[in-house]
């Protein structure tokens, strides 16, 4: 159930034709794995043993790190395909959202966290909950990005420019 959850949306927008920055196999798979990296940080939020804190910390580094390849093959997939997509891609590649996808998703969403976590199982560092709520704030910054970047995208805009 719960991985039904996690996909459901990036499945459901994914069935979009008309909206090719959703068009794809991908989101579902994005949607799954952010989803359970930022219930794994969740988790982080609270007080835990150090193995389930380690074990967490591991899971959610590995989570992000697919994540990061999943946006890859996302943006590749779009950047390489017609038209209309090369066109939806472009909104993350010097449009509207370049800056929120860019800094939100990626830097503080996603490498920032990886970096930190890192940090933490490398050096011992004193677990934060900072790299987790940067976390949670990347999951929900890469939904509202993608909902609100994809209903702006489409065939009649991309015909438009035309």
């Amino acid at each position: 159930m719960g991985a039904a959850l996690g996909i459901y949306t990036g499945v459901l927008l994914g069935t979009m034709a008309a909206r090719p920055l959703w068009n794809s196999a991908l989101l579902g798979p994005l949607f799954l794995v952010s989803g359970l990296s930022t219930g794994a940080a969740f988790m982080l939020l609270f007080g835990l043993s150090e193995r389930e804190r380690l074990f967490l910390s591991r899971t959610d580094m590995g989570l992000i790190g697919a994540e990061l390849v999943i946006i890859a093959l996302w943006i590749i997939s779009l950047a390489t395909a017609g038209g209309p997509s090369q066109g939806a891609v472009a909104v993350i590649f010097g449009g509207p959202y370049t800056a929120a996808f860019w800094t939100l998703v990626v830097a503080l969403g996603l490498l920032a966290p990886l970096l930190g976590e890192w940090l933490e199982l490398k050096h011992g560092a004193v677990p934060g909950k900072g790299t987790a709520i940067l976390v949670l704030l990347g999951g929900f910054a890469l939904r509202w990005i993608l909902v609100f970047a994809g209903q702006a995208t489409g065939w009649v805009t991309e015909i438009a420019m035309r």
